[in-house]
């Protein structure tokens, strides 16, 4: 994913984020940099029937609450980077979508989709005021359970009717009206075409078609189908089996293409799925909505997030109790069984010294608890029905958490979280320095920046000092600031912007907020005066 996109959401007016390998988000409190993961964590626990405001990964409350004031809709989107061309898979294209969701009857609904490929509109679907078109009126044995009007395909309005059928918030089929006798025209067409995917599909429709008939066909017909469309039909079964096609019905059939199975299909195949009519432009935007849909998934399925506040320190944790976002738990509870389930796991990853690493996933968090101070070693303990437990190696014993100090038991859950985590994962921490040494704080900016380059973190910060050693890794040359975000949050007039503060290679910043990380400045500012001050008065007494 190139860029995540995020409009009128809660305070958001519009902020457009790239997700390299870190971004930082600071701003001052209620500022609304907490939204723009909401928006991602929103993405990953709805699912394929609904947009679930109110899940296991965050608690948005009802319709009204996610949209900004004044506004009667909010906008998700996003910007990747796929091939579209099936000649040329070296050659990658931008696409973009922006799914636009407002409340209906108090739940919400996609309403629009625009799709862009390289800056050029190919589709954009949109709910209408009168009817639309139901489950019934397809015949497809699985269908989306909500559709929108297409209004226009590679920019122009369809010469058919054709609807763009949604599963939650993924793209599922285009659903298109298609007059048998246009259908009967390209079956035929196709049946004599010599390409064989083509003929496959073109005879895999029309035997699919008539068996769902065959118990009102002729037994002459019904012979005919019972051979398999991948055997050879005569030219005489293949003409009557076109002439009982047609006369199924007169009506005309909306027929749908299920995207998610498309996936790359040659055009050839796709023309002789679609009606001749729009044939010849649909192949694109079928691929280009698969990159969509594949987007969406990937999102989903590649999310892993920590919330700010960690459990406090225990003897025994819980079991049991984690999901495919939350290893860890949302407050870190589930550590414990993470580490014991999947302590032998091998994991790549880099040690402090720069080493690419293959360890099992307890020792990698032991290689790094002891590079930010935390202890010599992390230790996981069986309890059977009572829990799991952590402990950690200090001065040559094993103490549990509750017998040391509590930066550990808060820093711990970031470590298995960012370690375990699967290759290109996207990991969302808000506020991993909490309890932790200015020191530490230091040490675990490196940990972030350096231990997993092949996972996207975005971490939400109130820590100078994590800010301060990015940009001495910057002047360093230990860093390349095109693999860093820093995005820092303010409101005005109670909407959020979000601007991109760049690291130059000499550690400075493109510009100083105000409000950003000054506060130890005015009080060093404030000091000085004082002592100023004193040493004035002294001089003249």
């Amino acid at each position: 994913m190139s860029e995540w996109l995020v409009e009128d959401f809660k305070a958001i007016e519009f902020v457009s984020a790239r997700l390299p390998q870190l971004t930082l988000l600071a701003g001052a409190n209620s500022s609304g940099k907490s939204s723009l993961l909401q928006s991602l964590l929103l993405l990953a626990q709805s699912d394929d029937e609904d947009i679930v405001l109110n899940g296991p990964l965050v608690r948005l409350g009802g319709p009204s609450d996610v949209l900004r004031d004044g506004c009667d809709h909010f906008a998700l989107g996003a910007v990747l980077r796929a091939s579209l061309d099936e000649q040329d898979r070296n050659n990658r294209s931008d696409v973009s979508f922006r799914l636009e969701i407002a409340d209906d009857g108090g739940e919400l609904r996609v309403r629009e989709v625009l799709v862009h490929v390289d800056d050029e509109l190919v589709l954009e679907a949109r709910r209408g005021r009168g009817p639309t078109l139901q489950p019934s009126d397809v015949s497809a044995s699985r269908l989306a359970l909500s559709t929108l009007r297409v209004r226009k395909l590679n920019g122009k309005r369809p010469k058919t009717e054709t609807y763009l059928g949604l599963a939650g918030l993924s793209p599922e089929a285009l659903i298109y009206r298609e007059r048998r006798r246009d259908a009967t025209k390209q079956l035929r067409l196709d049946l004599a075409h010599s390409e064989l995917v083509v003929r496959r599909s073109a005879k895999g429709r029309l035997h699919r078609e008539l068996s769902a008939q065959a118990s009102s066909l002729s037994s002459s017909l019904q012979d005919a189908l019972a051979l398999a469309p991948d055997r050879e039909w005569s030219d005489e079964q293949v003409s009557e089996l076109l002439a009982a096609y047609e006369g199924l019905t007169e009506a005309d059939d909306f027929v749908p293409l299920q995207i998610a199975r498309l996936g790359f299909m040659p055009s050839s195949a796709v023309r002789g799925l679609y009606a001749p009519s729009t044939a010849g432009s649909v192949g694109n935007v079928l691929r280009a909505l698969s990159v969509v849909g594949g987007g969406l998934r990937t999102l989903r399925t590649s999310l892993r997030y920590l919330g700010p506040l960690r459990a406090e320190p225990v003897v025994v944790s819980p079991t049991g109790g984690s999901s495919r976002a939350l290893p860890v738990g949302a407050r870190g509870e589930f550590t414990a069984d993470l580490l014991t389930r999947d302590r032998k796991r091998l994991v790549r990853f880099v040690d402090p010294a720069g080493l690419q690493l293959d360890r099992p996933l307890l020792a990698a968090v032991s290689v790094w608890a002891a590079e930010l101070g935390l202890g010599e070693g992390v230790g996981v303990l069986e309890q059977g029905k009572l829990g799991r437990g952590l402990t950690v190696r200090l001065n040559g014993t094993d103490r549990d958490l509750t017998t040391i100090g509590v930066g550990a038991s808060q820093a711990l859950p970031v470590l298995a979280l960012v370690l375990g985590a699967r290759r290109g994962s996207l990991v969302l921490l808000e506020q991993p320095e909490l309890h932790l040494h200015p020191a530490v704080q230091s040490r675990l900016a490196d940990f972030l920046l350096f231990a997993r380059p092949d996972v996207h973190l975005a971490v939400e910060t109130h820590s100078e000092y994590l800010v301060t050693r990015l940009r001495l890794r910057a002047a360093q040359q230990r860093l390349d600031p095109n693999s860093v975000d820093l995005l820092f949050a303010e409101q005005a007039d109670g909407r959020t912007s979000m601007r991109r503060l760049e690291i130059s290679r000499l550690g400075d910043l493109s510009e100083w907020p105000r409000g950003f990380f000054d506060a130890q400045d005015e009080d060093a500012r404030h000091i000085v005066s004082a002592v100023s001050e004193r040493l004035k008065a002294a001089v003249k007494d």
